[in-house]
């Protein structure tokens, strides 16, 4: 390679690490003094992951409905300040599994009429989307 070539690719490199550092710091400043938004919603964010753990455990033979219900409700505890992907293990049978699919929407109906969540517009949008998912899951047999 050319030196000049490469002493340019060396600078190029060199500034893209430093301003993707300054942008990573900056943006966990942000995010150091903005309040914790689920501080005012801790037992809403418990019954979504109460929620997520009874599907995370559920059978996987719903067309795909389980998983998408699952994938809205982690969006919904991000947006309110939590994380739930490392919740509930293991595979139910069929009709314990769809017992699980009905408490699970049953928390998340419970979860979307509380003011918490009426706040929070896209978190209200992904519990909704849930719900609907596991409507759809629970008429597959």
């Amino acid at each position: 390679m050319n030196p000049r070539l490469r002493l340019w690719h060396t600078a190029v490199v060199a500034m893209v690490v430093i301003v993707g550092f300054a942008t990573v710091q900056t943006a966990q400043a942000v995010d150091e003094k903005r309040p914790s938004p689920n501080a005012a919603a801790p037992g809403e964010v418990q019954t979504l992951r109460k929620a997520y753990a009874l599907l995370a455990v559920a059978d996987h033979d719903y067309d795909g409905h389980r998983a998408m219900a699952m994938g809205a409700i982690d969006v919904a505890c991000r947006l309110m300040g939590s994380d739930v992907r490392s919740e509930g293990v293991g595979h139910e049978q069929q009709g314990e599994s769809d017992t699980q699919l009905k408490q699970a929407k049953a928390l998340l109906e419970t979860v979307r009429g509380s003011a918490a969540v009426a706040k929070n517009e896209r978190a209200q949008r992904h519990v909704d989307r849930a719900i609907d998912e596991l409507k759809v899951a629970l008429g597959i047999k």
